[in-house]
């Protein structure tokens, strides 16, 4: 499971990062909340937190708001990712039971 959401949020990241450069909010408002519903279950609280604010921000189109949100969020992805990886690595039987849960 944690290694499905790396996965996914890596791929949803670059999903916001192409509407950004597209002005797409309604784009960058489901793929926040993807990410926030997903980090806040692998206890990824304030990437879950920043993503609803900028689901929040894409609804109202604050584009400025929308460019500083992704920033912030981009580095608590980051940051809880890695967390989730040194987890991995300590617990690695979790991580063969995930590889085997995603075939």
């Amino acid at each position: 499971m944690i290694s499905l959401y790396l996965t996914d949020s890596e791929e949803h990241l670059t999903q916001i990062a192409q509407a950004r450069g597209e002005s797409a909010f309604k784009r960058i408002a489901r793929e926040a909340h993807i990410i926030a519903g997903t980090a806040g279950n692998m206890g990824a609280i304030s990437t879950s937190h920043i993503a609803q604010q900028l689901e929040a921000s894409a609804i109202t189109q604050d584009a400025g708001r929308v460019e500083e949100l992704t920033k912030k969020l981009f580095g608590a992805a980051r940051e809880s990712s890695a967390e989730l990886r040194r987890w991995l690595d300590d617990h690695p039987a979790a991580g063969d039971s995930a590889a085997r849960a995603e075939r």
